[in-house]
């Protein structure tokens, strides 16, 4: 019986090991930005916190209906700061946004 119980527990932490694994820092992961302002994005650009150049533009000359989506893999990164640009001119910057806390950002004006 106790060979049973220490087996349990090694599968448990085995489990347990496993499950970290697949959701470490390290690894790549896809994450999504939503346009959610009222106007057509024309371009999006984001860089990894502390970096000090932007990645290319992520839409590729393409536009970002309202409410639309749009998915990228960050890599090992979590914290980013995202900039846009609208039809209309405007331009937005967030700064410290966290994609590990949540793969979905919806962007907004305010």
């Amino acid at each position: 019986m106790r060979d049973v119980g220490k087996s349990l527990r090694f599968a448990a932490a085995l489990a347990a090991l496993v499950i970290l694994a697949g959701t470490s820092p390290g690894a790549a992961k896809m994450v999504s930005i939503v346009n959610g302002t009222r106007t057509a994005m024309v371009g999006l650009q984001v860089r990894p916190e502390e970096a000090p150049i932007w990645r290319p533009d992520l839409l590729d000359r393409k536009t970002l209906g309202i409410q639309k989506e749009i998915q990228f893999d960050v890599g090992p990164a979590c914290v980013f700061d995202v900039k846009a640009r609208f039809e209309d001119g405007h331009r937005v910057l967030k700064e410290h946004v966290n994609f590990c806390k949540s793969p979905t950002y919806l962007l907004t004006d305010f």
